[in-house]
């Protein structure tokens, strides 16, 4: 890609960025706050992007491919899913730019849509190894474990006090993933 279009997109997306830290929810960000903080041409603008919301999925997108690069490639059984989930925390929470978006996305259908996905394309469904279920249960299970995931990170950096994330991370694990993940594999 072109240098310049590259540092116009930057600076679009670092202008969101900054407005997002400001702002209450990403929905008040407008077209005409981006382009005069960016410092680029409203018709530029448009030549990138539809509407500000679309600079929200991209950044999004970036989130979850770096999230996603750190999994193994192969993706990961359940029974390390507490693991895993535990390790992206920890990738979302010590990177400023990942807590602002988590933050600020909880009612976004396309964060959680690109969560889902995420998870999906990582986490091996044979490894659900109950007999008992069946391919649409352990999708659904599947989903709720991402929704899971999604809903303590945004929490956890939203309500608690950086000492505390770790002590309730291990309640987390111990009541609610151990049991679930249990019933999936036995």
């Amino acid at each position: 890609m072109d240098r310049r279009i590259l540092k116009t997109k930057r600076a679009i997306k670092e202008a969101y960025l900054a407005l997002l830290k400001k702002k209450s929810n990403y929905k008040d960000i407008v077209v005409k706050e981006l382009v005069d903080l960016a410092d680029v041409n409203r018709s530029t603008f448009y030549l990138h992007y539809y509407d500000a919301d679309q600079v929200f999925e991209e950044l999004i997108d970036e989130m979850f491919e770096d999230v996603s690069s750190k999994i193994p490639e192969n993706g990961f059984e359940i029974e390390k899913a507490d693991e895993i989930i535990s390790q992206m925390n920890a990738l979302i929470r010590d990177n400023e730019k990942y807590a602002l978006i988590v933050s600020k996305a909880s009612d976004h259908p396309y964060f959680s849509s690109s969560l889902l996905k995420t998870m999906k394309n990582k986490i091996d469904l044979s490894s659900f190894r109950n007999p008992h279920m069946s391919k649409e249960e352990k999708e659904f299970l599947m989903e709720m474990i991402a929704y899971m995931t999604y809903s303590m990170t945004a929490y956890l950096i939203r309500n608690i006090d950086e000492t505390q994330i770790e002590e309730r991370f291990v309640l987390l694990r111990k009541y609610i993933y151990e049991p679930v993940i249990e019933k999936i594999i036995r």
